[in-house]
């Protein structure tokens, strides 16, 4: 079974129509009719655009087979909010260690 018919599986799961599922995922109208009717493959960059929009779609299953349709709440990673180190890096590093030092120093 190829990607797109566990893709359509997926779909018939969560019980939305191919359509609906194209407009949510930013994909032309009949774009998955035309992959099915072509015996085609979903491209790398479909296959991102889903996976970002479907976070408990397993990747696995999707690209494989092997493992679970879905993705249980205790395997999604939770979105970290990046520390200010992330930011004091590059260019703006300068600036941001010396507001830091000024507000640390001025006790503002």
């Amino acid at each position: 079974m190829k990607s797109i018919e566990r893709l359509l599986q997926y779909i018939d799961y969560k019980g939305l129509n191919k359509r609906t599922f194209e407009v949510n995922n930013d994909l032309s109208n009949g774009y998955l009719w035309k992959l099915l009717s072509r015996n085609a493959d979903l491209g790398e960059g479909i296959l991102t655009r889903i996976l970002e929009n479907c976070p408990y779609l397993s990747p696995k299953w999707l690209l494989t087979g092997k493992g679970q349709m879905i993705i249980s709440d205790l395997e999604i990673e939770p979105i970290k909010k990046p520390s200010l180190e992330v930011f004091c890096d590059g260019f703006f590093k300068f600036f941001i260690c010396i507001y830091l030092n000024l507000l640390k120093e001025y006790k503002i």
